[in-house]
């Protein structure tokens, strides 16, 4: 492996756990961490090439904000991206016929529910942010190929959100309505539903739903979980 313009994110003990994940992920072994001297830029390339390029310019590139669209509407459609693989490589299961039924415990929800609610919250993220009435969901999907056509319904409705449909809430003191457990409703500004609500909402069914059906013995790794969170920031070989 040839490294250039080596830099960071790689070099404190507090950043280890994240660069082991990242060089499972690539393959690459894990004595070449020490090869990473860090300010928030990482360029290397292999044979043949891929290329690791999150910040072309890395101080130019590092801002306080994180634009609200990327926030929900770019992570829940990689949080969709992912259910969409799991489910496809559940159906290639030779249990499948019972996996959309499997719980981690008797008293929680079932593989179903968890990725209906994924589903939900992108598209309560829509309703939300753009101020759209949509047409309420029967939540009615109980097969994983009823399950499929769902996530891809939703991924469809996320694209038909643009950047610019989130701007009224750039600088504004203005909330959104959300209901957490007996506080109904609750005045959210865009900040507190994004960080302390709908993210880890989405994220921690997503979750659940891997580890069912990593439970269940399907073959998945932490790239499977990752690969299109990442997506935006590696060229692949061919690409």
């Amino acid at each position: 492996m040839q490294v250039t313009n080596p830099a960071s994110f790689f070099t404190t003990s507090a950043y280890k756990p994240a660069t082991i994940s990242l060089l499972n992920l690539l393959d690459i072994p894990s004595s070449t961490v020490s090869a990473f001297k860090t300010q928030a830029y990482l360029s290397y390339t292999t044979s043949p090439t891929l290329t690791f390029t999150p910040y072309p310019n890395p101080t130019a590139n590092m801002s306080s904000t994180i634009p609200l669209y990327d926030a929900t509407i770019g992570v829940s459609t990689h949080s969709l991206e992912t259910l969409l693989d799991l489910l496809k490589k559940a159906q290639a299961h030779p249990e499948a016929d019972t996996l959309a039924a499997t719980r981690l415990y008797p008293d929680m929800l079932p593989f179903s529910s968890q990725v209906l609610i994924v589903s939900n919250f992108a598209k309560k993220n829509v309703e939300r942010l753009t101020a759209r009435t949509l047409d309420v969901w029967a939540d009615d999907e109980t097969t994983l190929e009823q399950l499929v056509a769902r996530v891809e319904k939703t991924l469809d409705l996320l694209k038909t959100v643009k950047p610019e449909d989130l701007d009224g809430w750039s600088g504004s003191d203005r909330t959104t309505e959300i209901k957490i457990g007996p506080f109904d409703p609750v005045q959210a500004t865009a900040s507190q539903y994004v960080l302390g609500y709908s993210l880890p909402n989405l994220l921690f069914h997503l979750s659940i739903a891997y580890g069912l059906l990593r439970m269940k013995g399907l073959e998945l790794g932490k790239a499977d979980y990752l690969k299109h969170f990442v997506s935006d920031f590696f060229t692949l070989p061919g690409q």
